[in-house]
């Protein structure tokens, strides 16, 4: 938004110039050499101290959004640095399985499954409560159905537990919180 602020502002700029010039050579052509000479330069100095004052504005602008970065910044520094305390509940990918740090579960849910929707509440309510060394991935029961056809998924609401080559450890079904699914896990 501030970008097509400032394009409209120096397409305002650039079309009050022209008018100015176009005025100018009239009120130019109509008077006196001397008289249109000191006319015009006027003119050009109250131009030019417009568009100082814009761009002192504008300058303003930019330094009040770089602080705002830099706030921003900042804060993203400082919570990547804390030390992680909780697990992650996050959507499945293979990459996830592949990288994760200690105990990984599947959790392949249905988004018309009820059960599945109380398990995915119950887990982003808790989320504080999964361990470090747990990952949750959330998957899609619907979509990943060569995960469903390699772990023998054949109903919503299971749980898989995996090892980072992917690799079963525990499949279970039916765990209504995220308490009950991390006493299952191995």
């Amino acid at each position: 938004m501030t970008n097509q602020r400032g394009f409209s502002s120096i397409i305002a700029i650039g079309i009050l110039v022209l008018l100015v010039a176009i005025g100018g050579v009239v009120y130019f052509n109509a008077q006196p050499e001397g008289e249109k000479m000191v006319d015009m330069g006027e003119e050009m100095m109250d131009e030019g101290r417009e568009i100082i004052q814009e761009g002192e504005a504008m300058m303003q602008e930019g330094e009040e959004m770089i602080e705002e970065g830099e706030k921003i910044i900042e804060e993203n520094d400082s919570v990547m640095t804390e030390e992680k305390t909780s697990g992650n509940y996050e959507d499945y990918s293979s990459s996830k399985v592949a990288n994760a740090d200690g105990k990984t579960i599947l959790f392949f849910h249905a988004t018309w499954c009820p059960t599945c929707r109380g398990l995915d509440t119950d887990i982003r309510g808790n989320l504080e409560s999964i361990p470090s060394d747990v990952t949750i991935l959330k998957t899609d029961y619907d979509l990943q159905i060569d995960l469903r056809q390699k772990y023998g998924v054949t109903v919503q609401h299971t749980l898989v537990q995996v090892d980072n080559n992917g690799n079963l450890i525990a499949k279970w079904t039916g765990s209504s919180s995220l308490s009950s699914v991390l006493d299952k896990v191995q």
